[in-house]
């Protein structure tokens, strides 16, 4: 049987998630949205980036990608993803996921990016922040999770919305094309439909 601080403990987490839903789709921006997944659509590679929590979420949308044969790359290592970030070509996407800019090796990423005139997407807290002025493109998520944290939740829940809506509306663009690779894919897996 639940205690009441279990339950206070599951009411809030609920309640913090709800928020951030609701603010994060206040701050979606359709036009930026429509911009990147034509980005995504002529890149040939994309390259994706992300530290913690943000790898996760980056983990999340490679998988989905891959699955409708999209290629991309991802290094959950930070020594490989600062390489990778060296070596992008001009012609490559790049897509940092970090809720805070505050690593010096986010900020070196995004630099490298921009210093091979790749095309550099964020999805990122709303804010004025560096990670976002070096970004050609930026997806916001709501800035709301409290400094101190035991563990990304709100932010985490918000980035993997901005993934979800990136790759529902790649989908949409060929979804007959990818549905066939999709079916196939699960039952490669063993998954049911």
């Amino acid at each position: 049987m639940a205690n009441n601080d279990d339950k206070s403990i599951v009411l809030e987490i609920f309640n913090e998630n709800i928020r951030s839903l609701n603010n994060t789709y206040n701050l979606v921006d359709y036009k930026q949205i429509s911009k990147v997944v034509k980005l995504i659509d002529k890149s040939k590679v994309i390259r994706l980036y992300g530290l913690g929590a943000s790898f996760l979420v980056a983990n999340d949308f490679q998988q989905k990608l891959e699955r409708i044969s999209k290629m991309t790359v991802l290094y959950e290592d930070t020594q490989l993803q600062l390489i990778s970030s060296t070596n992008i070509q001009e012609d490559e996407l790049a897509i940092v996921i970090f809720y805070s800019e505050q690593t010096k090796e986010v900020l070196e990423m995004a630099r490298n990016i921009k210093l091979n005139n790749a095309t550099l997407v964020s999805i990122t807290k709303y804010s004025n922040n560096k990670l976002f002025n070096l970004s050609d493109f930026s997806l916001n998520v709501p800035n709301i999770e409290k400094n101190l944290r035991a563990a990304a939740s709100s932010s985490r829940i918000s980035q993997l919305i901005i993934i979800d809506i990136l790759y529902n509306s790649y989908l949409e663009m060929y979804r007959d094309q990818f549905m066939k690779r999709i079916i196939k894919t699960n039952e490669i897996l063993g998954k049911e439909e």
